[in-house]
């Protein structure tokens, strides 16, 4: 069973996914207005989570990651990519430069880069950190991470729920390390990912379970019992070989990552509660209590040095 490091563990890497905390909060938050009369709702939101993280858990590093306004390189490979999605609530978009500011004022770096999405610039500080021989705690709803998961490396709810490697099986059938092909067969109806129609996730999970990759999968087509599967597999190949490379995690994004600013220290606590107290958060203001940025371990720099380096 999968488990979070200790509270104030040292050893471990906080990753938020800020933009999955930024929609979950607008859905599950009231509408509310700041004292200049913004919507403020996912923003009280992310802040809620962010301080009950630091304060329950303590952890040793902390960043977070976004999507550049831009599209990715996915969209280029395949214009389909996310285009279905209806828009976004009006309120919505005006909350992200706030929680942008909210991220500032603790000091918490934030990776982004052109032409790439936050998953990719979650892989890459994944890879590079595992590298340096951090563990990891990917905190998201987003399923796609779960292809990360792995030794050292669980994604966490915010709440309750870890996943490892065992609960990637208990849950798709296969493990992390195949989770990518699942999702290429499968599809993905939200992102406009369009896998093998007619192939579900379970269907996707049994073809793995005997041929062991995608690939294989889609070679040995002819091998399957049911003449319908076998022609799906045949007609639509080339889509599920789009598909992998949309839902694969590009752990080579550009990525600056340095462990002086990952590390966690809100430092004067004024910023904060000023900036909490000019929204209309003032209980998480009275929350907000200094904490000091601990020097990084002479042999914890060593290693980041000796990581593979994917910086642009």
């Amino acid at each position: 069973m999968a488990e979070l490091p200790l509270p104030g563990a040292d050893d471990a890497v906080y990753l938020l996914d800020i933009a999955g905390w930024v929609h979950r909060a607008f859905h599950a938050m009231p509408p509310l207005q700041s004292p200049r009369g913004e919507p403020i709702g996912a923003v009280s939101g992310v802040a809620g989570m962010l301080v009950r993280l630091l304060v329950e858990r303590r952890p040793g590093y902390l960043a977070a990651a976004l999507d550049p306004l831009a599209p990715s390189f996915r969209q280029a490979l395949f214009p389909a990519y996310k285009a279905s999605r209806p828009p976004r609530h009006p309120d919505l978009d005006p909350q992200f430069p706030l929680v942008r500011q909210l991220l500032d004022a603790h000091c918490i770096p934030v990776f982004m880069a052109e032409g790439f999405e936050a998953d990719d610039l979650l892989a890459a500080a994944t890879t590079r950190l595992r590298a340096a021989g951090l563990r990891v705690v990917i905190v998201t709803h987003d399923k796609d991470l779960c292809q990360l998961v792995g030794d050292g490396v669980v994604i966490w709810d915010g709440r309750d729920r870890v996943t490892g490697p065992e609960e990637v099986r208990a849950r798709w059938g296969v493990g992390p390390e195949l989770l990518g092909d699942l999702l290429a067969l499968s599809g993905d109806a939200s992102d406009g990912v369009p896998g093998i129609p007619g192939v579900g996730a379970k269907t996707a999970a049994e073809l793995l379970q005997k041929r062991g990759s995608l690939e294989t999968v889609l070679h040995k087509a002819d091998w399957e019992s049911s003449r319908t599967l076998r022609a799906k597999l045949r007609r639509h190949a080339e889509e599920a070989r789009l598909s992998r490379r949309l839902v694969a995690l590009r752990d080579d994004a550009p990525l600056e990552l340095s462990f002086d600013a990952l590390r966690v220290g809100w430092g004067d606590p004024g910023p904060i509660r000023d900036f909490y107290e000019a929204l209309g958060l003032t209980r998480l203001a009275a929350e907000v209590e200094p904490l000091d940025k601990l020097p990084v371990p002479p042999a914890l720099l060593a290693r980041l040095d000796a990581a593979p380096v994917n910086d642009a």
